[in-house]
Parts: structure tokens; C-alpha cells; sequence
């Protein structure tokens, strides 16, 4: 009942019915993963806690990868990096294999271990995300600029020359790399950026 209920009143955009029918599911441990998913996307906007709860208590009981994402992801949006790191830390070896193909973990990780001061871990899980996307532009900028905040110029300037031809194309690089130039003392080679 509360299954069909709930899917009517998705369906019809009815999302306090949805939200009462899904909850009801909840209660009693009978949500399917479609049914999980779309209660936390009624629930994130007001309740983001909750939905946190339930969105972790997917990945518990299906070990589905977008789930734990799906965590991560509103954990970013209401800036819990403290719950974040806690996610992160929990994740076992197994559950780690199940991660590590998709770029989007990665990211996250990189970006909770940059805010915690872990620079060597974060760059190491950029450099993961690069390996899934090497031309991905908002990793490339994420590397320079936390290169770039902790002062690692030794790691700055060699890329810098490596990603040189498509930063001079891209406007959206173009602060990070003038701000890496004046960094390193190198006031020309700031200028076309």
C-alpha cells in the first residue's frame, strides 16, 4: 500500500503524500532503493540531517555506491565536514574497492582532506580523480590552487608547464595560473593570464 501510495504521489508531484508514504516505508524497513532515493531527495532541502541518515542507511543496507555519494554530496552542501570525515574514515576495505572507481568519491575525499589540512592525502586523491578524468578542468584548477595555498612550489611549476596550452585557452584558469606565476616570482609569464 504504502509502496503504490507513495510512487501515485510522486508521480502527481504531491510531495508531502510522497514524503508521508515513503516514511512509512521507512518505519518499517520495506523502502526499495528507487523508493529510498527519491524520500532523500524530498527529504534533503528541509531535513538535510535526516536525509543524511537515510541516505547512509542505503548504503548500509544495498552497498549502492550512488547512495554513499548521494551522503557525500549533501554533507558538502550543508558544510558538515566533520560528519564528512567521519563517512570517509568509516569506509572499510571492501566497501573502499567499491569506491575507488568513481572520480566523484575521489573529489570529495581530496576536498574533506584538503579542509582538514591533509595536503599529501588530498593530492594523492586528486590525483585519482585525474586519473579517471585527465582533462577535467575543476580538478586541474582544485590541484593549482591548493598547491598554491600551501606554498608546494616544487609541485606548482611543473605543472603549470604541463597544462600551459590549455589554460591559456580557458578563461576559467586563467586566475589560478597568474596567481601560481606571481607565486614563483615569475611576473611575465603571469601576464597572458
Amino acid at each position: 500500500y504504502w509502496e503504490t501510495l507513495g510512487n501515485i504521489a510522486w508521480d502527481l508531484q504531491d510531495d508531502d503524500m510522497a514524503r508521508r508514504a515513503y516514511g512509512g516505508l521507512f518505519e518499517q524497513n520495506e523502502l526499495s532503493l528507487t523508493s529510498l532515493e527519491r524520500y532523500i531527495l524530498l527529504m534533503k532541502d528541509d531535513h538535510p540531517q535526516r536525509a543524511i541518515e537515510f541516505a547512509q542507511h542505503g548504503w548500509e543496507k544495498f552497498l549502492n555506491v550512488g547512495m554513499f555519494l548521494f551522503a557525500l554530496d549533501i554533507l558538502v552542501e550543508a558544510q558538515e565536514w566533520d560528519a564528512l570525515g567521519q563517512m570517509l574514515e568509516n569506509v572499510t576495505s571492501s566497501q573502499q574497492l567499491l569506491l575507488e572507481p568513481h572520480q566523484h568519491y575521489w573529489l570529495v575525499r581530496a576536498e574533506a582532506l584538503s579542509r582538514n589540512g591533509h595536503v599529501d592525502e588530498a593530492l594523492h586523491a586528486y590525483r585519482e580523480a585525474l586519473g579517471r578524468d585527465p582533462d577535467s578542468l575543476p580538478i586541474r584548477l582544485a590541484v593549482v590552487w591548493l598547491l598554491i595555498d600551501h606554498r608546494r612550489l616544487y609541485e606548482l611549476e611543473p605543472l603549470l608547464s604541463q597544462w600551459k596550452a590549455g589554460a591559456i585557452a580557458d578563461s576559467r584558469f586563467w586566475g589560478a595560473f597568474a596567481s601560481a606565476h606571481m607565486l614563483l616570482g615569475q611576473p611575465a609569464k603571469a601576464l597572458p593570464y
